[in-house]
């Protein structure tokens, strides 16, 4: 594994646990699930941005 899939496995893994259709039809009948894939994407987001930026 190199260096850059190995820190862009975190990201991945967080956006396919939580973007996916189960936790999509739970987020209209609970709020928890939601906020978790919601932070989950930020999270991604902001893990790839980093590292994207450190780079250069």
């Amino acid at each position: 594994m190199t260096s850059m899939s190995k820190k862009a496995f975190v990201p991945l893994f967080l956006v396919l646990l939580f973007v996916n259709p189960w936790v999509e039809a739970l987020d209209f009948r609970n709020p928890l699930p939601f906020m978790f894939s919601h932070y989950a994407l930020f999270i991604s987001g902001f893990l790839f941005s980093s590292w994207h930026f450190k780079k250069q």
